[in-house]
């Protein structure tokens, strides 16, 4: 499954069949003699843009899950996200951190997860439309 190996790989965190799917892939990958691409092997989005949008999604998704709305609506949820990014983006800690490889250790999870989506979307927020598409 793409989403889970991707999940793995961004989070650090892996399961047996997550290594089992980077070995086999990466053994037809030689035994085809590295004619097709490793990623299309492991089911990845076949394009760095589409790669990108994946992994930017995913961190949207996280972050989804550490935003405190009560009700869950969605479109509640949508507006709180993109409010967060806005201001995470603007006038929060991203124009200091932009240039970094990963966010600080003593980051909240949310500003992690912020810092990941902001990094894979190259510094540009979303819409609320966007983020509730991506949500659902």
């Amino acid at each position: 499954n793409s989403d889970q190996l991707l999940n793995a790989l961004a989070g650090g965190s892996r399961t047996t069949e997550d290594v089992e799917q980077v070995w086999s892939a990466a053994q037809r990958w030689l035994a085809d003699g590295c004619n097709q691409p490793l990623n299309r092997l492991l089911m990845l989005p076949p394009t760095p843009g589409k790669l990108a949008d994946a992994t930017r999604n995913l961190w949207l998704r996280k972050a989804a899950l550490l935003i405190r709305i009560d009700p869950v609506v969605p479109t509640a949820l949508a507006r709180a996200l993109r409010q967060e990014l806005v201001a995470f983006i603007g006038r929060g800690p991203w124009r200091t951190w932009c240039d970094l490889k990963q966010p600080p250790p003593e980051a909240s999870d949310l500003r992690k997860a912020l810092f990941y989506v902001a990094k894979f979307n190259k510094g540009a927020s979303l819409s609320e439309r966007q983020i509730y598409r991506i949500l659902t």
